[in-house]
C-alpha cells in the first residue's frame, strides 16, 4: 500500500511539473523596455485632463498609463485600465497610482511565487521557538546523529521526500545558508557518544 502511495504521489509530482512548464511556455516575455506611445483611450485620457492639472500631474499621469500599458490584454488588465481611464479624467491621480502599484505589487507575488514552486532548492528557516534533530536517514525510527540545528538556522534542501505517513523529510544541503557553528552535540552510534 506505501509502494502504491508513492508511485501515486510520484506520478501527481510529475503532472504539476509538466502543468508548470506549460504555464511558463503558454505565459508572454516581459517586455524588456516601455514604449512610449500611448493607447487611444489612454490618449483621450490625457488629452481631457490635460487642462485640470498641473503640468507635473499631466506627466505623471502619462507615465501611470504606460505602466499600465504593460498588463497585457487580458479581460481583467482591460477592465483595470479602463477604471483608470475614468479615474484620469476624472483628475483623480492619487487613486490612479495606488491602483496601479497594488497590480503591479499582485503581479510580481504572483510571479514569484512561480519562480519559487519551480526551483528544485528550498531555503527553510527553523521556528524561534522549536530546534530540529537531525536523523540519519528519512525515518522517525532511523538513529539520530547527536546532531541539532538551533532556532532560527537557515538551510537550504539538498532533497526533500515525503514518506508514506505524509510526512515531509528535508536532506540538508552541503551548501546551506546556515553557520555550521549552529549545530550543537555530540555524533552517537551505538548508543556511546563520539
Amino acid at each position: 500500500e506505501a509502494r502504491n502511495h508513492l508511485i501515486r504521489l510520484r506520478s501527481e509530482l510529475a503532472a504539476v511539473k509538466c502543468a508548470r512548464d506549460n504555464t511558463k511556455t503558454m505565459l508572454p516575455p516581459r517586455p524588456t523596455s516601455i514604449t512610449r506611445d500611448l493607447t487611444a483611450q489612454s490618449s483621450d485620457a490625457i488629452r481631457f485632463v490635460r487642462d485640470k492639472v498641473s503640468p507635473a500631474d499631466w506627466y505623471r499621469a502619462r507615465h501611470l498609463l504606460l505602466l499600465a500599458r504593460l498588463w497585457g490584454d487580458s479581460r481583467e488588465a482591460k477592465a483595470r485600465r479602463a477604471q483608470l481611464y475614468d479615474l484620469v479624467k476624472k483628475g483623480e491621480l492619487d487613486s490612479v497610482a495606488r491602483l496601479v502599484r497594488r497590480h503591479n505589487a499582485a503581479r510580481t507575488i504572483e510571479e514569484s511565487k512561480w519562480e519559487d514552486a519551480a526551483a528544485s532548492r528550498h531555503e527553510y528557516i527553523v521556528k524561534p521557538t522549536a530546534t530540529a534533530q537531525l536523523h540519519a536517514f528519512p525515518s522517525l525510527s532511523g538513529p539520530k546523529t547527536g546532531f541539532y540545528l538551533q532556532p532560527k538556522s537557515r538551510f537550504s534542501s539538498k532533497k526533500e521526500i515525503v514518506d508514506s505517513n505524509g510526512s515531509l523529510w528535508i536532506q540538508v544541503s552541503d551548501e546551506s545558508f546556515f553557520d555550521q557553528s549552529s549545530l550543537q552535540g555530540d555524533v552517537s552510534y551505538d548508543g556511546e557518544n563520539r
